[in-house]
């Protein structure tokens, strides 16, 4: 069911849950594709690497659409490098201000590294990233 509508049609409830399709490490940068067949947006601006602790160290990466249901982004080693340390919920923003979590198949248990950046699942079961 993509969304509730109540019967005064005052609030809803969105369908909006994005599916980790892979991630690949390379040398020099991580690539992940995410599927959004299972959300009702379809529009997203960019990622957001959101600081648990200091929302001024909070950065944006730019997506790529390669599908309807599918987009990806590329982190290049030095990007990550230039982070601050900390933990790092990730999500992708809509209608600018808006987020959504990536959500990871309780089958796929991913902790993917890159120099001092650790990719993981976190207990609720979204993509987070840990800088040491």
């Amino acid at each position: 069911m993509p969304y509730l509508v109540s019967n005064d049609s005052k609030f809803y409830n969105e369908a909006n849950e994005l599916v980790l399709d892979s991630i690949e490490l390379t040398q020099e940068f991580i690539t992940v594709v995410v599927d959004s067949s299972f959300s009702i947006i379809k529009d997203f601006n960019h990622l957001l690497f959101e600081s648990r602790t200091n929302y001024n160290l909070d950065k944006k990466v730019e997506i790529k659409r390669i599908t309807e249901d599918t987009y990806s982004f590329k982190i290049k080693d030095d990007y990550l490098s230039a982070l601050e340390k900390g933990i790092y919920n990730i999500f992708f923003v809509y209608d600018d201000y808006k987020n959504t979590n990536i959500k990871i198949n309780t089958n796929n248990d991913v902790t993917v590294a890159l120099g001092s950046s650790n990719f993981y699942r976190t207990i609720n079961g979204n993509l987070a990233l840990k800088k040491k």
